[in-house]
């Protein structure tokens, strides 16, 4: 079974034969063999409060499919093992089950806000927008910064008081946030011996070493450190499960071993 499926009609003949708050897709016997792959299943047929997918099927295969329940339903449900099964999504109204890992081959656009509560992975990430220069004809891409450690970046420019110093403030949440703090500090303008007379300490910290009246630009960087940071810090280089060795993500750009 292919494609997208809303099951707002018959409701009897969608009932399961032996369990009457359940639907059943895709077969009823053991012996049976069913594909169902690549679905958005919409239920919308009051008086379901069961299993919002029953796959009858021992030797069943279900992979990316989507189940959009009423709230208060069942789960996605498969009374067997499968041959196999991944990507399968069961949703409540606006709650979704994590029960299997989502892959999805294809182009996916979102036209709204997309919120993940837990990791994000990507090959390259990036910006989308109108060309300010050009917005009825061009798009504007812009990559985003990595980093191996989860990090926030802070800047501004400061000008030097009559000693030749300034106190640069951060946010009130910095310090709860981040921890190991590396600076940077250009003089604008002019040279100037620039450095930092006072490390962060109750979000501040002093610059001093240049001309009164100097601009300075300076940018602080910091390791987030609240627990979730801390108890979900990824690892740069990890080796690939034996399911995927000698096999690529981007296999048009295979990479010379010998370099």
């Amino acid at each position: 079974m292919f494609g997208n499926v809303s099951l707002n009609n018959n409701l009897n003949s969608l009932k399961s034969p032996n369990q009457s708050s359940q639907i059943v897709i895709g077969g009823c016997c053991p012996t049976t063999s069913n594909l169902i792959e690549n679905n958005f299943i919409n239920i919308t047929i009051p008086g379901i409060s069961g299993d919002a997918m029953w796959v009858g099927s021992t030797n069943s295969t279900a992979n990316n499919n989507v189940v959009q329940a009423p709230a208060g339903g069942g789960g996605l449900y498969f009374n067997a093992p499968l041959l196999n099964s991944s990507g399968n999504t069961t949703c409540f109204s606006s709650t979704c089950s994590a029960g299997w890992p989502t892959t999805i081959t294809g182009n996916v656009t979102i036209n709204g806000n997309l919120s993940v509560n837990g990791s994000f992975s990507a090959t390259s990430k990036s910006f989308k927008i109108d060309d300010p220069l050009d917005p009825a004809n061009k798009f504007l891409y812009h990559n985003s910064v990595e980093s191996p450690e989860m990090l926030n970046m802070y800047n501004g420019v400061v000008r030097l008081n009559s000693r030749g110093r300034a106190e640069v403030t951060l946010p009130a949440y910095f310090g709860a946030l981040n921890e190991h703090f590396p600076y940077q500090l250009t003089s604008i303008g002019r040279f100037a011996p620039v450095y930092i007379a006072r490390e962060i300490k109750n979000n501040r910290f002093v610059i001093a070493g240049g001309h009164p009246g100097t601009r300075v630009s300076w940018q602080v960087t910091g390791v987030r450190k609240e627990p979730y940071a801390r108890s979900h810090r990824i690892q740069p280089e990890e080796d690939k499960p034996e399911s995927e060795r000698g096999h690529y993500l981007h296999p048009g750009g295979v990479y010379d071993e010998s370099n």
